[in-house]
């Protein structure tokens, strides 16, 4: 018996929850671990509050009392059609970011439904040995760092979406309210690890989201397009804010033109001409994806992900 390990999948505990939607699956099994917060932990009583008070008409869905007692990191295993699912971390009981929001989709879900869930305080990585009689697989730490960044990307492509929604609200506001519209939500999804002007490299960028270690993993700038010298102008700053360990970064430019189709297209040969990228891939139609050589040091890439908004 194996399982399919969910932990560096986007959204993982909402795609769960509309598998169990959409489908009828008899012997569902739902498990929750939590690993409380250490006593000294510190995070926000009234958040915790908030999610407890979200959960409330779902607890009589679990088996066992106790759950959301004391704040915690929750992982996830659920077992649908003789199969596995396990996602550890996935998120928690004491913010309301996207990995708290998944967990409250699923225990939806489960009550809409009727499946009973069970609440675990073991150890996440002990089960699973118990279980399937191996260590948990870990992760390559450069597979995590990559899929964190997709994470973060996924969370940009729905905020650019709810943002053509709402063009007419966005159509004047200023570039510097954008990014504080975006740090609420990107802290929901890093535990509160993401910084806006923080001081990175030769200067400010806009948006820095650290490790646990304190170093800038991902920067992002948010950029008003105003021409193919933007684009130029922009690739520069960003790279002027790197550190040496810096392997991915992102750029929102948010468009207030006609013809965004061809802006892009242009912006695509501009990058061919001129960075020179290893590869450059279309993820979507706004978007583009390319590595090129880190600055000063030929021998080591860099990611970068740009992202187009359109807000004509």
């Amino acid at each position: 018996m194996d399982y399919f390990d969910l932990t560096f999948e986007p959204s993982a505990a909402y795609r769960l929850a509309q598998i169990l939607a959409k489908s009828h699956y008899n012997n569902v099994i739902v498990i929750e671990f939590h690993k409380f917060l250490k006593k000294e932990s510190e995070y926000s009583e009234k958040l915790f509050e908030e999610f407890c008070e979200k959960s409330s008409n779902y607890y009589k869905t679990f088996i066992h009392s106790g759950v959301d007692r004391e704040a915690a990191n929750i992982s996830l295993a659920v077992k649908i059609a003789n199969e596995w699912f396990v996602v550890e971390d996935c998120g928690s009981n004491y913010y309301l970011g996207f990995g708290p929001s998944g967990i409250l989709s699923l225990r939806k879900i489960c009550f809409e439904r009727g499946i009973l869930m069970h609440f675990k305080q073991e150890s996440f990585t002990g089960w699973i040995k118990n279980k399937f009689g191996k260590d948990f697989k870990s992760i390559d730490r450069n597979i995590s760092r990559r899929n964190q960044f997709d994470k973060i990307i996924n969370l940009f492509i729905d905020f650019g979406i709810n943002v053509q929604i709402y063009r007419k609200t966005f159509s004047t506001i200023k570039e510097e309210n954008l990014r504080d519209l975006l740090m609420p939500i990107i802290n929901g999804i890093t535990k509160n690890k993401a910084a806006a002007e923080a001081l990175s490299g030769s200067g400010k960028t806009d948006i820095s989201i650290r490790t646990k270690k304190g170093n800038n993993q991902y920067i992002f700038e948010l950029k008003l397009w105003s021409g193919q010298n933007n684009l130029d102008n922009t690739i520069e700053q960003l790279t002027s804010y790197l550190n040496w360990h810096n392997e991915y970064a992102g750029i929102l430019f948010f468009c207030r033109v006609k013809n965004l189709t061809s802006i892009i297209n242009k912006a695509r040969e501009r990058l061919y001409d001129k960075y020179n990228p290893v590869y450059l891939e279309k993820e979507r139609h706004n978007e583009i994806r390319f590595e090129m050589d880190y600055p000063n040091d030929i021998d080591k890439k860099l990611l970068i992900h740009i992202n187009f908004i359109n807000l004509f």
